[in-house]
């Protein structure tokens, strides 16, 4: 995804609420990263871009295409109520923003992967049954 300052990306959740779903916020709430599109929905492969820079998105998606990266870990999702609970584990580096996951237990082919998103994350959207 694309490291973004919070405010910066709080403009394009202001147009575009559902980029909040793929984001991941740094416990510091200072960054973000972004892997949505400039439509903000969740491509395959994040290439980058920004609004700041007219042409941002074309030229990463044209010139630096080899920067790309998958957005599969912007996929993981909590465990249902009543499921097996997590798998994977997150550690944030807030020094150099990055986010290293791991499994934390063995998983099978196939199995989904879901992670615990912490005490701050809204859940008011969520199914109550």
């Amino acid at each position: 995804g694309v490291l973004r300052p919070s405010s910066k990306f709080l403009k394009k959740y202001e147009s575009l609420p559902q980029t909040a779903i793929y984001t991941w916020r740094f416990t510091d709430n200072e960054y973000c990263i972004d892997p949505t599109d400039k439509n903000g929905m969740l491509p395959d492969i994040c290439y980058g871009g920004t609004d700041d820079y007219p042409l941002s998105y074309f030229i990463n998606e044209t010139l630096f295409r080899f920067m790309s990266v998958p957005t599969l870990l912007a996929r993981i999702n909590e465990p249902p109520v009543g499921g097996y609970g997590c798998n994977v584990r997150s550690e944030e580096d807030l020094i150099k923003r990055e986010v290293v996951f791991e499994l934390s237990r063995d998983v099978v082919a196939g199995e989904e992967l879901f992670m615990d998103y912490g005490l701050t994350y809204d859940r008011s959207g969520y199914d109550p049954s």
